[in-house]
């Protein structure tokens, strides 16, 4: 089963084009990182908790020699905690009510180091399904989260942590994001 795609960005960019969902936020900026970084980029948000929605961005990695996190939105033991990593074969979603890497690519072709990979992530957690796509191939869907929601306050770019009462930011990114956008459904 495949979720209805609202994949939008590998097209060159711009607003979703979207029939179904309500685009919540957006921010076609981009954002560099060094993979030195010990603090996050923090965006305000300020959506609150979200079921179901899209979760469309791309990324850039200068280098993937281990997992670093590219995106969150604060610590993983949070209760609608959300941290979205690559491999240097594959990409992973963690967060407490979605598990320790709840959400794994597994073996897949390396994400490019020369050029933009445009990522979409549909979270239906209504239905208890998470699907990942890669410049618009779909790594498939995986079912039986626990979690009711992600909050969107904030989204913390270039490190993730384990929980928002760490002080101790971990696996920083090395590498560019740009064009964040989040549809809700």
């Amino acid at each position: 089963m495949s979720l209805p795609t609202t994949f939008f960005i590998g097209r060159g960019g711009g607003a979703p084009t979207n029939a179904t969902g309500t685009l919540v936020y957006s921010n076609s900026n981009q954002y560099n990182f060094n993979g030195n970084q010990t603090s996050p980029t923090v965006l305000t948000v300020g959506l609150g908790v979200i079921a179901d929605f899209d979760l469309e961005f791309q990324v850039s990695p200068n280098n993937v020699t281990s997992n670093p996190w590219v995106l969150n939105n604060g610590g993983y033991s949070e209760l609608y905690g959300f941290l979205y990593g690559i491999y240097p074969n594959s990409s992973a979603i963690a967060g407490n009510g979605i598990g320790a890497y709840g959400y794994y690519t597994g073996a897949s072709t390396a994400m490019s180091t020369s050029g933009w990979t445009s990522v979409t992530v549909k979270v239906r957690l209504s239905a208890s399904e998470i699907e990942v796509l890669e410049n618009g191939t779909s790594f498939g869907v995986q079912t039986n989260y626990s979690s009711t929601g992600i909050e969107w306050d904030v989204i913390n770019l270039g490190i993730g942590k384990s929980s928002d009462n760490s002080p101790n930011w971990s696996g920083p990114y090395d590498g560019s994001i740009r064009n964040i956008f989040i549809t809700r459904f």
